[in-house]
């Protein structure tokens, strides 16, 4: 048997079934035949709502999907950039109101984000 030379992965969002439910099975089925077509891991876009992301493993092992699905994290460094960078994301109403009395102190939104992403990462 050949080695294989390189590997496919495939970067997804794992909550388009969160804005319209009808639209869940019909994006697994799409990322099913992705890995079906040779995806070997799927890469998780950033997220800060872990529920969402363990209800789409769920979901993506209920499917057959068995490949490695990658949590994407990405820490809060400052306030200014996490707005940018979540513009397209479904972001819980708590973080924003945890960040907005400390947006303008630097450490703090650090020390904030590093401790959301400690409790998003235990839970996996």
């Amino acid at each position: 048997m050949a080695s294989k030379t390189f590997s496919l992965f495939e970067v997804i969002l794992p909550w388009p079934g969160q804005i319209c439910p009808g639209l869940r099975w019909l994006f697994l089925r799409m990322l099913s035949s992705m890995v079906d077509a040779g995806a070997d891991l799927i890469v998780n876009q950033l997220f800060y709502d872990t529920d969402i992301f363990l209800k789409f493993m769920n979901n993506c092992r209920q499917i057959g999907i068995t490949c490695p699905i990658v949590p994407g994290i990405m820490p809060i460094n400052n306030y200014k950039g996490f707005l940018c960078v979540t513009g397209f994301c479904i972001i819980l109403a708590d973080i924003i109101t945890a960040l907005e009395p400390i947006k303008d102190n630097e450490e703090a939104v650090k020390s904030y984000g590093i401790h959301l992403e400690l409790k998003c990462a235990r839970r996996f």
